[in-house]
């Protein structure tokens, strides 16, 4: 699902959404970058794993747009999303 603000009412100043599926493979103890493209400028990227929101810890970090999962392993996979938001 999509949402988008359609301030003045008109829906073509929203962006384009597009969907895109990666499928990334790790070794155990490396770093894994996922980077998210924004639609606009001014959104703000929201990171999900498995529907979980993901915060900045030991395992993740949230730089800009990219997630970086520190030091992978097994139980760090999973299905992540991220969605922008005005």
């Amino acid at each position: 699902m999509v949402v988008q603000s359609l301030r003045d009412g008109n829906a073509s100043r929203c962006p384009a959404v597009k969907n895109t599926k990666t499928i990334k493979f790790f070794y155990p103890g490396n770093t894994v970058s996922l980077q998210c493209k924004p639609g606009s400028h001014a959104s703000h990227v929201q990171w999900h794993v498995n529907s979980h929101p993901v915060k900045n810890s030991s395992v993740y970090q949230i730089q800009h747009n990219t997630l970086l999962i520190l030091n992978a392993s097994k139980s760090d996979v999973g299905r992540y999303t991220c969605t922008t938001v005005l």
